[in-house]
C-alpha cells in the first residue's frame, strides 16, 4: 500500500481513503505511521473544493492535523446537505458514513448548528448519536479511552432524546462493538455496558460484531449461558425464515470457540433451511424440475404399482416440506405439479392425495388449482359427467381471475373431447364464449391459452358463425415466425451445403421464431444431415449451449421445449455420441438432472432413467431434509 498510494490518481485516492475511513479499516491507518506519512504527502497537495465524493480527503486532513479552512468546513456541510432528506431508518446504514466524516471535519459545534438550522432532516437525532459515537471511536486510537467514561458520556448526552428505531439501533450497536474492542475493555466492562446501556442498544448485534472482530477475544468476554436468551429468540422468529437462517449462522459463529457441538448444530440448521432460498432457480428444483421428472417416469409405465404407491407418498411429503422451508413463491406449486403428474397416471390416487392436502388447509389457491388439474385428467381419461364437473369446479370459494381461466380450461377440455354429446358441448361453448367476453379476450396467462386451446376455440367459433374474440399478439400472427414440423422437415431435406446448414441453424436459434418439433424422427434427420455436411455436430453442440439446455427449464426459448429429443438422437448415433457426452459433462447446470431424465426416457433407456431419477430424489431429499 505504501508503494501504491503515491501512484493513485485523484479519483482512486478518494476511493481508497473512503474505504480506509470505515470502522473496519481505520485501525490499519492509526497503527501504521509510514502509511499516515504517505497519505499526508498526497492530501496536503489536494486543491479541489470539498464535495460528497472527496470528503475522506478532508477527514484525513483533520486526523493528520493538516489545516481545514472555515470555507472548506462550510463546503463540507453543504455537500452532505442534500442527503438530509433521504436518511431514514431503512436507509440509515447506507447514508450515515458521509455525515460521520463531516462531523469530524466540521466539529461538534458546527455540526449541531447545521442540525438546528435544517428543515428536512428526519433522522437528525440518530445521525448526531452515531457521529458522537464515531468520534469516541476515533479518540480511542489516539489515547486509549475508558469504556465506562465513554458510556457515561453517551448516556448523559442522549438520555432525554427519543430512542432509536430497530434498524438504526443495530447500526449503533455495531459501532459500540468496535469502541468496546479497541478500548481494550474486559468482561467487567461488558457487564457494566449491558446493564447501563438500555437505550439504542441491541445486544445480539453487538455480540455478533464483537465476534467478527476477534473470535478469541469474544470468548473472554461472553459466556455460553449469556447466549442462551438469543437461542430462545429462534422460537419466536422461525416463521420468518430469512431472520431464522441469519440468526442460526450468527449463533454458529459465536459458538465456534465456545461449544463445537452447538456450532455445528446451528450451521447445519441454517444450511438445511436456506438451501432453497438462494434465488428462484433452486426454489424450483423440487416444485418444478423434480415433479416434472416424476411425470415423465410415470408416463413410461416402468414402475410397478407398489413402487408408484411408495414413491408417491415420499414425493407428497417432499412437496409438503417445501411449504415449511421456503418462501412460498414458486415452491408452493410443488403440490400442484405433483398432483398433476399423478393425475396423468392414476386419477383416483391423485384425488386421494388432494383430499389429504385439503385437510391440512395450507393454501386454498394451490388447493383449487390442483383440483382443476386433476379434473382435466379425469375428463381426458374417464369423460366424467358434465354435472359432476360443474359441482367440483364450483367448490372455489373466491371467484377471481384464476378461477375464470381455470373454468375456461375445463370447459375447453370437454369441447375437445369426443366422449361428450352435442348438448353438453353446446353448453360448454356458450360458457367459454361468456368467459372470453368477460376477460375481453385477454387472459392472465395468455400464452398457455393460445397454445393449448386457441385452435379448438377458433374452430367452434367458425362452426357457430361467431367471431373469435381471443386477442392474439402480433408476433403470433407473423407467418414467417411460425414454422410447422412438416415445413421444418422439408427445409432439412433441401440442405446440400454448409451455407444452407448455417441458415437452418440461424433459423432455429432465432429466439423470435417458433419451431416446435415433437417428432423425434425429424430431429434424427437433422442430426444425420449435420453429420453428413459438416462431419461433426459442432453446430448442434453450440445450439445446445445457446438453448441453455442444461441450465434452465424447458421454457428458455420457444424452440427448446422438445430439444431433449435432439440430444437423445445424438446419443443414439455412434458418430455423435462421444461429442454430445462431452458437451453434457462440461455444460451441466442446475437443469441437468431432469433434462437428462427426459433424454434417457426418449431413448427408452429404462435403467439409466430410473437410476438418475433415484439420484435426483436423494438430492432433493437432501436439500430439504
Amino acid at each position: 500500500m505504501l508503494g501504491l498510494v503515491p501512484e493513485l490518481n485523484e479519483l482512486e485516492l478518494c476511493i481508497f481513503l473512503d474505504l480506509l475511513s470505515t470502522l473496519e479499516f481505520l485501525p490499519l491507518f492509526f497503527g501504521n505511521l509510514p502509511l499516515q506519512a504517505a497519505i499526508s504527502d498526497r492530501i496536503i497537495k489536494f486543491r479541489k473544493r470539498p464535495k460528497l465524493n472527496n470528503l475522506p480527503v478532508f477527514f484525513f486532513r483533520r486526523l493528520l492535523k493538516i489545516n481545514v479552512t472555515e470555507k472548506q468546513i462550510e463546503d463540507v456541510l453543504t455537500a452532505v446537505r442534500p442527503l438530509q432528506g433521504y436518511i431514514r431508518e431503512y436507509s440509515f446504514q447506507r447514508h450515515i458514513h458521509p455525515f460521520a466524516l463531516s462531523y469530524i471535519i466540521a466539529g461538534d459545534s458546527n455540526f449541531m448548528r447545521e442540525r438546528n438550522s435544517a428543515r428536512d432532516f428526519p433522522a437528525v437525532d440518530d445521525v448526531v448519536k452515531y457521529c458522537a459515537l464515531f468520534d469516541l471511536y476515533l479518540n480511542g486510537f489516539e489515547a486509549i479511552g475508558s469504556l465506562p467514561k465513554n458510556l457515561i458520556y453517551y448516556i448523559n448526552r442522549f438520555k432525554k432524546w427519543y430512542p432509536a428505531k430497530p434498524r438504526i439501533k443495530a447500526v449503533l450497536s455495531r459501532l459500540w462493538a468496535y469502541i468496546f474492542y479497541y478500548s481494550k475493555a474486559n468482561r467487567t466492562d461488558y457487564l457494566q455496558l449491558t446493564k447501563m446501556l438500555t437505550i439504542d442498544f441491541e445486544s445480539f448485534i453487538f455480540l455478533t460484531n464483537l465476534n467478527k472482530i476477534d473470535g478469541l477475544y469474544f470468548t473472554k468476554i461472553v459466556t455460553e449461558a449469556e447466549l442462551e436468551p438469543h437461542e430462545n429468540t429462534l422460537k419466536k422468529v422461525k416463521i420468518d425464515y430469512s431472520v431464522y437462517i441469519d440468526t442460526c449462522f450468527l449463533l454458529s459463529g459465536m459458538f465456534s470457540q465456545i461449544n463445537a457441538e452447538k456450532c455445528l448444530f446451528y450451521i447445519r440448521e441454517a444450511f438445511i433451511n436456506s438451501k432453497l432460498r438462494h434465488g428462484w432457480r433452486k426454489d424450483i428444483f423440487i416444485s418444478d424440475f423434480f415433479n416434472e421428472s416424476f411425470a415423465k417416469v410415470l408416463e413410461k409405465n416402468w414402475l410397478t404399482r407398489e413402487e408408484v404407491l411408495e414413491l408417491s407418498e415420499s414425493i407428497f411429503l417432499l412437496n409438503l416440506r417445501l411449504f415449511e422451508v421456503t418462501d412460498g413463491d414458486h415452491t408452493r406449486y410443488g403440490i400442484l405439479n405433483f398432483l398433476d403428474a399423478l393425475g396423468g397416471y392414476d386419477v383416483k390416487l391423485a384425488y386421494k392425495y388432494w383430499k389429504r392436502f385439503q385437510k391440512l388447509d395450507l393454501e386454498n389457491h394451490v388447493e383449487n388449482l390442483s383440483l382443476i388439474a386433476i379434473i382435466i385428467h379425469d375428463i381426458k381419461a374417464n369423460a366424467i359427467p358434465y354435472d359432476k364437473v360443474q359441482e367440483m369446479v364450483n367448490r372455489w370459494s373466491f371467484k377471481n381471475k384464476e378461477y375464470t381461466q381455470s373454468l375456461f380450461k375445463v370447459e375447453m377440455e370437454i369441447l375437445k373431447s369426443d366422449f361428450y354429446d352435442d348438448d353438453v358441448k353446446k353448453k360448454c361453448f356458450s360458457k367459454v364464449c361468456g368467459i372470453v367476453e368477460s376477460v375481453k379476450g385477454k387472459f392472465d396467462y395468455q400464452q398457455g391459452v393460445i397454445e393449448n386451446y386457441y385452435d379448438a376455440y377458433d374452430s367452434y367459433c367458425q362452426m357457430n358463425k361467431k367471431e373469435n374474440e381471443i386477442i392474439v399478439d402480433a408476433d403470433d400472427n407473423l407467418a414467417d415466425r411460425k414454422i410447422t414440423q412438416m415445413e421444418f422437415s422439408q427445409i432439412i431435406d433441401k440442405i446440400s451445403d454448409k451455407k444452407e446448414l448455417q441458415e437452418v441453424y440461424s433459423l432455429f436459434s432465432n429466439r423470435n421464431n417458433k419451431i416446435y418439433i415433437e417428432d423425434k424422427e425429424i430431429w434424427r434427420k437433422w442430426i444425420d444431415k449435420i453429420l453428413f455436411v459438416d462431419g461433426n455436430i459442432d453446430m448442434f453442440v453450440q445450439l445446445t449451449k445457446e438453448q441453455g439446455f442444461l441450465k434452465t427449464g424447458f421454457w428458455e426459448t420457444h424452440n427448446s421445449e422438445y430439444f431433449y429429443l435432439g440430444v437423445a438422437c445424438c446419443l443414439e448415433n455412434p458418430n455423435a455420441k462421444e461429442q454430445m457426452e462431452k458437451c453434457l459433462i462440461e455444460n451441466a447446470g442446475y437443469g441437468a438432472f431432469y433434462k437428462l431424465i427426459y433424454v434417457f426416457a426418449a431413448m427408452n433407456d429404462k435403467k439409466s432413467t430410473l437410476a438418475l431419477f433415484k439420484k435426483f430424489y436423494k438430492f432433493c431429499d437432501f436439500l430439504v431434509n
